[in-house]
């Protein structure tokens, strides 16, 4: 971003054009950019429901002991 402002300053961007093919250059097509970025979604909400997973077994774990305490129960 900040070298996209120096370049604009520089009058090295003076259209739209110019804009879209820096952009291209620095970060591939916007279909590509947009599959990188659901990837990194998806992978990253992967992560967070295998870790939700982990805490509800742990809650599901520690409720069974209280409730075998309170009832007498295995």
């Amino acid at each position: 971003m900040v070298q996209t402002i120096a370049q604009i300053r520089q009058r090295e961007i003076s259209s739209l054009e110019d804009l879209k093919e820096i952009w291209t250059q620095t970060n591939g097509s916007l279909e590509e950019r947009a599959a990188e970025i659901f990837e990194i979604v998806r992978d990253d909400a992967r992560e967070w429901l295998e870790e939700c997973k982990v805490v509800l077994e742990e809650v599901e774990e520690h409720e069974e002991g209280n409730y075998a305490e309170k009832y007498g129960g295995n």
